[in-house]
């Protein structure tokens, strides 16, 4: 594992989706990704949700394993370290 640490490679990994959760509240699941062209706008959507979240500064974040994390969000344009 600790060698995994230098090679990860984001650019190579592909997000699934987002666990979220407020407060005490239950967790969801945001998907990020389809097969279904029809649902590609609604995918883009998300993300945009994403970015706009990830981007207030007022938004808390707590992340797992921090680093691959936001380097995969900086490859979909998304700066998590606000």
């Amino acid at each position: 594992l600790e060698e995994d640490m230098y090679t990860f490679l984001p650019f190579e990994q592909n997000i699934a989706g987002l666990a979220v959760c407020w407060s005490s509240s239950a967790v969801y699941f945001i998907s990020l990704k389809t097969k279904d062209k029809h649902k590609q706008h609604d995918i883009e959507d998300r993300w945009a949700a994403v970015r706009r979240v990830m981007a207030n500064p007022k938004s808390k974040k707590v992340q797992f394993n921090m680093k691959p994390q936001l380097k995969m969000l900086l490859c979909h344009d998304i700066d998590g370290a606000s």
